[in-house]
This record gives C-alpha cells, sequence and structure tokens, in this order.
C-alpha cells in the first residue's frame, strides 16, 4: 500500500516535471525565433542605415566638387 502510494506520488511528480520541461523547451524556441527576428531586423536597420551614410558621403563628396569648381572659377575674369 506505502509502495504503491509512493509510486503514484513519483509517477505525478514525474508527469509534472515532464510537463514543465516541454512548457520550457516550448518558451525557449519562442524566444529563440524571436531573436532570430530581432537579428533580422537589426540587420535591415543596419544595412538601411548603412545606405543612408553612404548616401550622405556621396552627396558631401559632390558638394566638395562643386566647391572646388566654384574656386577655380573665382579666378577667371568674367566681363
Amino acid at each position: 500500500m506505502i509502495i504503491e502510494q509512493i509510486e503514484k506520488d513519483n509517477k505525478i511528480t514525474l508527469e509534472k516535471l515532464n510537463q514543465k520541461i516541454e512548457d520550457l523547451g516550448t518558451i525557449i524556441l519562442i524566444q529563440s525565433k524571436e531573436i532570430r527576428g530581432l537579428k533580422m531586423l537589426l540587420s535591415t536597420h543596419i544595412v538601411a542605415h548603412n545606405a543612408r551614410h553612404d548616401d550622405a558621403i556621396k552627396f558631401l563628396t559632390q558638394i566638395r566638387m562643386y566647391l572646388r569648381y566654384l574656386w577655380k572659377k573665382k579666378d577667371e575674369k568674367i566681363y
């Protein structure tokens, strides 16, 4: 009788532990997917930021070239 009760209690405890392990596995899987999603979002943001950075560099280069052009033109006499 006592042994049967202990076995029954152990079985219930084991089932609860297995359920908790499955629940934790599900939580880890969901968090893993969320982390992958965040990584993708961050990498997309970085790519977009770098593209804007490249555009800004191109724009500043064009301004610099135009200023050089104006500097060279200042010495020419206009009649």
